[in-house]
């Protein structure tokens, strides 16, 4: 996680000021599924190749400089908020918002599930 998070923060100040400049919002939506379906092709080719597992770190990196999910939750919001009208901008980044936390819960959720199945009835209040 650190070889994605401290590159998406150092990039993610570069990519905001750029799309408000040129008003180009979608290369700032791209850039981090691109940085992404990258680090999933090194996972497989780990996988399918027996690469040492520190090959990870190079995929993480490349989805960190890509921007990672800072870059992709800046562009979302920033898209949102050019073509939304002012009267629906709240409800809008609201339930951007929202849904990115109901997410993260369904994550905990499948990974204690697998993990322990005892936790399964009570994180399902989580969600």
């Amino acid at each position: 996680m650190f070889f994605m998070a401290i590159p998406s923060l150092i990039v993610a100040p570069f990519w905001g000021p750029w799309t408000d400049k040129t008003g180009r919002r979608k290369p700032a939506l791209i850039a981090p599924a691109i940085g992404t379906l990258l680090q999933t092709i090194v996972v497989l080719m780990i996988m399918y190749f027996e690469w040492p597992l520190y090959v990870l770190f190079v995929g993480s990196a490349i989805s960190g400089f890509s921007g990672f999910l800072t870059t992709l939750m800046l562009a979302s919001m920033s898209y949102i908020a050019d073509t939304t009208e002012k009267t629906g901008l709240a409800f809008r980044l609201g339930k951007v918002v929202d849904i990115y936390h109901r997410t993260v819960p369904m994550e905990v959720k499948v990974f204690f599930c697998r993990e322990e199945p005892t936790y399964l009835p009570s994180l399902w209040l989580l969600a």
